[in-house]
């Protein structure tokens, strides 16, 4: 966001008032990047819930393609797919979404920023092997109610055949 100050409260104020990304953009003078890492700041302040941003496809889908908040569809995943970090094996969690360009994670420790490999188990799922990437972590969020940690990934390399096997997990 640069060295301006932004009012979180009156950011969120837009959001619940019905805003579109492109206005609130506008207003704040930030460019999508800048609005990406606004949303990500006010869910890990705990001022928004993810789920509250992802409702309102108009602050994610956007007006053009530098507002998308969420570039890649993701697979909502419903059944245990385990995830591992490879340089802690004692690191594991629970792969909530997914997508060929990022991945949400429960259970996971990660900081924003940080660039962790990590292993998909699928258990035999779909004919699927176990798979890997590196990934870079753009958001930790703590959810009232739930012990573990929820974390976003955006996957930063993987290798031809580690995202066959992903396409194959998401059945495209």
């Amino acid at each position: 966001m640069g060295s301006r100050e932004i009012s979180a409260r009156e950011v969120v104020k837009d959001i619940r008032f019905g805003m579109t990304a492109a206005e609130i953009m506008v207003k704040y003078k930030v460019s999508g990047k800048g609005f990406q890492d606004l949303l990500s700041q006010l869910v890990n302040l705990g001022a928004v819930e993810k789920d509250e941003i992802e409702k309102r496809s108009s602050l994610y889908d956007g007006d053009g393609a530098e507002a998308n908040f969420r570039q890649t569809p993701r697979k909502r995943v419903g059944f245990p797919l385990q995830v591992a970090d490879l340089k802690n094996s004692l690191s594991t969690g629970y792969v909530r979404d997914i997508s060929p360009k990022g991945v949400s994670v429960a259970g996971l420790d990660a900081r924003p920023g940080e660039i962790k490999s990590l292993v998909v188990s699928v258990g035999g799922f779909s004919g699927c092997e176990p798979f890997g990437f590196e990934a870079r972590c753009v958001w930790v969020q703590q959810t009232r109610g739930r012990p573990e940690v929820l974390a976003g990934f955006e996957i930063i390399r993987i290798s031809k055949t580690c995202l066959r096997e992903l396409t194959k997990l998401l059945g495209w």
